[in-house]
């Protein structure tokens, strides 16, 4: 399982001060309020702050202009980008068409999305597609019994990600899922020393092996 972490909701100089401390990660997820600050350039920034092994995913919650702006921030170094589930077919298509010429990730955000919705877009095979709960909703939920509905349900489906609310508590309930990436934010970010939280998350990461 690999660990993603979103840095978001900051000026691009914390943002910087942030990743510099986050060798442990394997994506830097520059969040969407970012992207929405500075556009391209947080991207082509933070690149230039990261190891050559740290991936970059842009959070730029596409949902229209598919290839337009899957172009431009893959050009800009993005590793993965993010597209909403919501999206048109002919957006998703355009999308994923870009990705796979770039040789590059789209990641397919489930958020709001219906298991209808989810029956029409399970096409795309090499797309990560995410679990998102929204950082407006305080409904709670077991990642254990959503991991194992969706499968369930969606068993074309190989290639999934989980966000929203994710913590220590939380990620020890993925030790036997099929979950490809976990991504965590404010766990890490707002609560105090950024890399003794990763420590902390990937030593439990190891503990299952």
């Amino acid at each position: 399982m690999k660990l993603q972490v979103a840095i978001d909701r900051m000026t691009l100089s914390d943002a910087i001060e942030t990743v510099k401390q986050l060798t442990e990660v394997d994506v830097i997820e520059i969040g969407t309020s970012l992207c929405k600050e500075y556009g391209l350039e947080c991207v082509r920034t933070i690149k230039k702050h990261i190891s050559e092994e740290t991936k970059i995913l842009a959070d730029i919650k596409t949902i229209d202009q598919g290839k337009y702006e899957f172009t431009k921030y893959f050009e800009a170094g993005a590793d993965s980008l993010t597209v909403m589930g919501v999206s048109s077919i002919d957006t998703l298509d355009k999308c994923y068409e870009v990705s796979r010429v770039y040789k590059k990730e789209m990641m397919i955000d489930l958020l709001e999305c219906s298991n209808k919705n989810i029956a029409q877009i399970e096409q795309y095979q090499e797309a990560i597609y995410c679990l998102h709960f929204s950082s407006d909703s305080k409904k709670e939920y077991s990642i254990k019994q959503v991991i194992n509905d969706f499968n369930i349900d969606f068993p074309k489906i190989k290639r999934v990600a989980i966000a929203g609310g994710i913590d220590l508590k939380k990620l020890k309930e993925l030790e036997e899922s099929t979950v490809e990436r976990a991504i965590v934010g404010s766990f890490v970010t707002k609560g105090g020393e950024p890399n003794e939280r990763v420590k902390e998350l990937r030593e439990e990461m190891n503990s299952w092996t």
